[in-house]
C-alpha cells in the first residue's frame, strides 16, 4: 500500500467513509427494509410501491418520490429520535396535539384550546354572518315545508376539561359557541339549534364519552348524542323516544386514536373500547338500500356518497348531513325510528344540496350536524336563496 493510500485510510479517510455510510444507509435501507422500530399509525394511507409497468413514464418521478418519502430506511427511527429531541432537549410539544393529564390527548388544531380559553372574541359581524348562514337555510327549508335542526357536537375540552393541563383548566373562558348562542338570544333568533354539551356533561357518570387518545366521542358519547337529538325531534314526531341503553348490546373492541400520530412518541395507538348496538329486535326490519339503487339516484358532485336505510315500522323521513361525529354510531340508531333515514357525510351545506335532497328524498326533517370547532373556524356559506328567505320571514 503506497503512502497516498495510507493517508486516505487515516483519520480523515475513515471519517469520510463513515459519513458516506451514514448518508447512504437510508437509501440502502429502503431496499432491505432496515429500521429499528415498526411504523406508527399515521392516520393516513402510506404511498404504495409504484408499478412501473402500468405507469406512464411521466408519472415515474412523482410516484417514486412519494414512495421513498414514506418508506426510506430508518424512517421510523429518525421520526422517533426527532420527537425525543424536541421533547427532552427543547421541551417542545406537537403543534397539533396537546398532552393532558392521565394520558389524555387533546387537539390543538382549529383553535381547539384557544377557543376553550376564550381567547378568540367573535366580532358582531362574524356572529351575524353565522346567524344568516344557519337561520337563512332554516327559513328557506321551512318555506319548502321541511323542518331543520342544527346540531353541534362539542369539542372534547368542553366535556372533559378536568383532563387538560392544570394551567389551561384554570384559564377557561367563554368559548365561541357560547358567545354566539348569547348573540342569537339577543337577536331573538328562531334558529333551531341543539348544542349537545349539556346532554353529554349530564351523562359523564355513565362512562367515558370521548376516547382519551382521539378527537372523537366514544360509542357511548355517540349514543348520548343520538338521545339528545331524538328528544329534540320529539317536537316534530310525537311519541318519539330514544332507545334505552338497557336494550342495547355492548361488545368489547379496540379504537385507534387519531391524536397519537399527531403527538408522536412511542405511545400505544390502540385502546380498549366498548361498541354499542341496538338489540336485533329493534333493527330486524331496517334495510340498507343497495349500492346500485343509491347510484341510480345520480348524486350531485358535492355529495360523494349516501347511505339510505328504510324501516316500514318507522315514522317520517329524515336526512342527516354530518361530519365524522355523526357517522360513528348514529347509523346504528336513527333508522330504528324512521320510515327512511338518509345519511350524507357532508357538513358544509350548499343550496344545491338542499334542493337535491328535497326533490329526491322528500324529508320531513333535515339534520345538520357539525363539530364545534368547524362551526367557528371553517367558513360557513351564505347563499342568496337563504338570505332572501330570511328577509321574507323577517
Amino acid at each position: 500500500m503506497d503512502r497516498k493510500t495510507q493517508r486516505f485510510f487515516g483519520q480523515g479517510g475513515r471519517i469520510t467513509i463513515l459519513f458516506a455510510l451514514l448518508i447512504g444507509a437510508p437509501f440502502l435501507g429502503t431496499f432491505f427494509g432496515w429500521d429499528f422500530y415498526p411504523p406508527e399509525d399515521e392516520n393516513r394511507r402510506m404511498a404504495e410501491r409504484p408499478n412501473f409497468q402500468s405507469l406512464p413514464l411521466a408519472a415515474w418521478p412523482e410516484k417514486t418520490e412519494a414512495y421513498y418519502k414514506d418508506h426510506f430506511g430508518f424512517r421510523n427511527t429518525l421520526i422517533r429520535r426527532h420527537r425525543t429531541l424536541m421533547d427532552d432537549v427543547f421541551d417542545r410539544q406537537s403543534d397539533r396535539a396537546l398532552e393532558g393529564l392521565n394520558g389524555w390527548l387533546f387537539l390543538k388544531d382549529n383553535g381547539n384550546i384557544s377557543d376553550f380559553r376564550g381567547l378568540r372574541k367573535l366580532s358582531t359581524e362574524k356572529m351575524e354572518e353565522l346567524r344568516i348562514s344557519f337561520e337563512g337555510r332554516q327559513r328557506w327549508l321551512e318555506q319548502q315545508g321541511v323542518q331543520y335542526l342544527f346540531v353541534i357536537s362539542p369539542n372534547k375540552p368542553v366535556v372533559y376539561p378536568e383532563f387538560l393541563p392544570e394551567n389551561i383548566q384554570s384559564d377557561r373562558g367563554m368559548d365561541g359557541i357560547v358567545q354566539w348562542e348569547a348573540y342569537l338570544a339577543e337577536q331573538s333568533s328562531v334558529l333551531n339549534i341543539l348544542d349537545l354539551r349539556d346532554t353529554l356533561s349530564a351523562n359523564k357518570a355513565d362512562g367515558v364519552l370521548y376516547f382519551s387518545n382521539d378527537t372523537h366521542w366514544s360509542y357511548l358519547g355517540s349514543y348520548f348524542g343520538y338521545c339528545g337529538v331524538i328528544r329534540r325531534l320529539a317536537e316534530v314526531f310525537q311519541g318519539l323516544e330514544p332507545l334505552p341503553l338497557e336494550y342495547c348490546s355492548q361488545i368489547e373492541s379496540k379504537w385507534t386514536g387519531d391524536l397519537v400520530a399527531m403527538i408522536g412518541g412511542c405511545r400505544e395507538s390502540e385502546i380498549p373500547c366498548v361498541e354499542i348496538f341496538p338489540d336485533d329486535a329493534y333493527t330486524n326490519q331496517c334495510q340498507v338500500v343497495s349500492r346500485q339503487e343509491v347510484d341510480s339516484l345520480s348524486l350531485p358532485d358535492e355529495i360523494s356518497e349516501a347511505c339510505v336505510v328504510r324501516n316500514p315500522a318507522g315514522t317520517g323521513r329524515v336526512v342527516i348531513f354530518h361530519d365524522s361525529f355523526g357517522g360513528q354510531g348514529w347509523y346504528r340508531f336513527f333508522p330504528i325510528h324512521f320510515e327512511e333515514t338518509v345519511f350524507i357525510p357532508v357538513w358544509r351545506l350548499t343550496a344545491d344540496q338542499l334542493r337535491y335532497v328535497i326533490d329526491v328524498f322528500k324529508p320531513d326533517v333535515i339534520i345538520n350536524e357539525q363539530i364545534h370547532r368547524n362551526v367557528l373556524y371553517k367558513r360557513q356559506p351564505v347563499f342568496d336563496e337563504w338570505r332572501e328567505a330570511l328577509d321574507r320571514a323577517e
